[in-house]
């Protein structure tokens, strides 16, 4: 009797496992392969498969120097410096209209360029003088003279002839005198209303009016527009109004100002005469000739004692 009332729990198992399995079915599990790596290169990547084929860093050409530059019209100056670098020390400044030769930095063979690693430099002299250094060539351009000869309109050609004695009209402050015969050439020497000049030479047009060859009381030889100057009644040498010259003679070391913060040589006895190098307070310097007063103040030629660089420089700077 105990066997028999096992046997409706055993079909009552069976009959619950039949109806699980009918509404519950076992589904088979399918092994998923591993998916393959589809995924994009990353930018590193890119970029280090790109760089061996990509050239970085080049310099550019060499611009292989020659001839005169001056600078670009929109550059107000240009820095001349000892080494060709930005940082470099600076030794002479370059204004518009004012002409520097490409040359060698040892004096012989193809004009001196060196690459910074950002532009390029040139080595150059100023105009009629061995001072020189380097300029970034990026602020220069190629100088040329371009005059054409002709009747400039509405001004006649002087009678002038070589010897003339000639001063500046009045009214006119100080008229330049330039390396060419164009109102764009550079400025060699400064000619005040004290000034005498001479005729030199024949005149030239550069289509707008017409420039005369002359030399000044400086010795600097030039063109001058005609139209700033007249004849002047008689050959006569400037000399100075005013007292206060100093006693220094030729030979006679002297000294900037430790009180100034600098001072300039420049190509002339005035203070609008272009500048050629800067010197620093404390600077020794070297007298090399008289005095010239400008009708304002005395200035004197000098130069650096080694030589490199000459000029004139106010009297009220030296001590």
């Amino acid at each position: 009797m105990k066997n028999r009332s096992i046997y409706p729990k055993i079909v009552m198992v069976v009959v619950g496992i039949v109806l699980l399995s009918i509404f519950n079915p076992v589904h088979s599990v399918q092994a998923v392969p591993p998916a393959q790596d589809t995924a994009e290169p990353t930018v590193a990547a890119t970029e280090a498969a790109t760089a061996t084929t990509a050239p970085i860093g080049q310099t550019p050409p060499a611009p292989n120097l020659s001839g005169d530059y001056v600078l670009k019209p929109a550059k107000g100056f240009a820095w001349m410096r000892q080494n060709p670098s930005s940082t470099a020390y600076t030794n002479g400044t370059i204004f518009p209209g004012q002409v520097v030769t490409a040359a060698n930095l040892t004096g012989t063979g193809a004009p001196s360029e060196a690459w910074d690693g950002v532009q390029w430099w040139g080595f150059f002299l100023l105009a009629h003088s061995n001072f020189g250094g380097w300029i970034e060539l990026a602020s220069m351009q190629p100088f040329s003279v371009t005059a054409t000869p002709g009747t400039p309109a509405n001004q006649q050609e002087a009678d002038w002839t070589v010897g003339t004695s000639l001063k500046l009209k009045a009214g006119v402050p100080f008229v330049w005198v330039r390396s060419a015969p164009l109102s764009t050439a550079a400025v060699l020497d400064t000619l005040l209303p004290s000034d005498a000049v001479a005729v030199t030479g024949s005149a030239n047009s550069d289509g707008v009016q017409w420039w005369w060859q002359v030399q000044g009381p400086h010795g600097v030889g030039g063109w001058a527009e005609q139209q700033s100057l007249l004849p002047a009644a008689s050959n006569v040498t400037p000399t100075a109004t005013a007292t206060g010259a100093a006693s220094w003679v030729v030979g006679t070391y002297v000294l900037i100002r430790y009180s100034a913060p600098f001072s300039w040589l420049r190509i002339a006895g005035s203070s609008t005469a272009v500048p050629v190098y800067t010197v620093q307070p404390g600077t020794t310097l070297v007298i090399i000739g008289g005095a010239h007063f400008d009708g304002t103040q005395w200035w004197w030629p000098v130069r650096l004692p080694n030589g490199s660089a000459q000029g004139w420089v106010e009297q009220t700077s030296l001590i």
